[in-house]
């Protein structure tokens, strides 16, 4: 929840590349939101299917 918010704060800044000089800001921005969605996918989605095989692997 707290990434979804995160990002949702973000695309104002992604979106803004017409206002001065906001290249910085939305490289940033764009690396960040990338992060957030890269570390959550693994966290819901990878590391509990790893879990998984070892904790089989143990039986």
């Amino acid at each position: 929840m707290t990434s979804l918010t995160t990002i949702a704060g973000l695309i104002p800044m992604l979106i803004a590349a017409d206002i001065g000089k906001s290249d910085f800001w939305r490289l940033l921005s764009l690396s960040t939101i990338g992060g957030l969605i890269t570390s959550t996918f693994f966290v819901l989605s990878f590391i509990p299917v790893l879990y998984y095989l070892f904790a089989k692997n143990k039986e």
